[in-house]
């Protein structure tokens, strides 16, 4: 399978302050009316229709900016049809200049928070178990909302996810049996571009 061109790590640490910054001006909640395993139960126990369960599921809606949406549906998609990952990245970038004049980068650098997910879209198997354990942080098609897209690396698009959503993003990386989503620091990417790329930016070692 045919690597993504390797992106230059400066230009992705930069975009993802500018990821952590246009996420904070979002109003977040984790406050919801069931927790995964409960919905769940109640989808079997008392024979919800799936447009019910899904109607539970809005964590993602709050990181889906209609100023950011993509132009076109990629989730099912090759990574080579993924171009809207830069594009989206840049269009970030100059919408935060305007919402955020006074705004630089390299103030922020020593405020990294939040976790990295890596998702590998050509592993994706569409099972839905992520989608109702992460209650919509991560879509039917296992996708991080588009708003914490920073960059592609190998095989994977690169996501940022906000500490107040890691218990979340941690239940639907644990029930997605293939895989195509985990933590951009775990041990089976260390030897790969991304993991390299994340240690590097946290300045960290595996």
């Amino acid at each position: 399978m045919r690597s993504t061109f390797p992106p230059n790590l400066s230009e992705v640490t930069t975009h993802v302050y500018e990821t952590m910054a246009w996420c904070s001006l979002k109003p977040l909640t984790a406050e919801t009316a069931y927790a995964g395993p409960l919905l769940m139960q109640k989808y079997r126990d008392e024979n919800w229709s799936f447009a019910q369960l899904q109607s539970h599921c809005i964590l993602g809606n709050q990181l889906k900016s209609l100023e950011l949406k993509p132009t076109a549906d990629e989730a099912l998609q090759p990574l080579s049809c993924w171009a809207s990952v830069p594009e989206l990245a840049e269009k970030r970038s100059q919408k935060l200049k305007q919402l955020l004049p006074g705004f630089k980068t390299s103030a922020q650098k020593a405020h990294v928070i939040g976790r990295f997910v890596a998702y590998a879209p050509e592993d994706n198997l569409s099972d839905g178990a992520a989608e109702v354990l992460s209650l919509g942080l991560f879509d039917v098609d296992n996708v991080p909302p588009w708003d914490t897209w920073i960059a592609l690396a190998d095989r994977y698009v690169l996501a940022w996810v906000p500490p107040l959503l890691f218990g979340f993003a941690r239940r639907g990386i644990e029930v997605n049996p293939e895989g195509c989503i985990k933590w951009a620091d775990d041990r089976s990417l260390s030897h790969q571009q991304i993991g390299k790329m994340v240690r590097a930016m946290l300045g960290t070692e595996l």
